[in-house]
């Protein structure tokens, strides 16, 4: 799910969280939790917090929280997301960075 990789980068920007008791794998779950964040992306601040954050200011739950969300899914690889979205394949890259960090 290309969706994943945006979701985890709001995760750390602050502009969004996983619910208590998320399943990350619930396709119903995450298309309505994306039809909350998504239309943040049409606004040229999410670009700008992107550039801006601190990734010294992510706190151990935002990065528990980009864990649980990529966790246990075949399909979070550069590989499969490279196939689908140039966007969300560099945004994978960058959130498993700063989980490695």
């Amino acid at each position: 799910m290309i969706s994943k990789p945006i979701m985890a980068a709001m995760i750390f920007s602050g502009d969004c969280s996983l619910p208590k008791g998320f399943d990350t794998l619930d396709f119903d779950a995450l298309t309505k939790l994306w039809q909350k964040v998504k239309h943040q992306l049409k606004n040229k601040d999410f670009l700008k917090k992107l550039q801006s954050l601190n990734i010294h200011r992510v706190k151990r739950d935002q990065i528990g929280q980009v864990i649980k969300l990529y966790e246990n899914d075949p399909y979070m690889t550069v590989a499969w997301i490279s196939r689908e979205s140039g966007f969300s394949t560099h945004l994978f890259q960058w959130t498993n960075l700063i989980i490695e960090y």
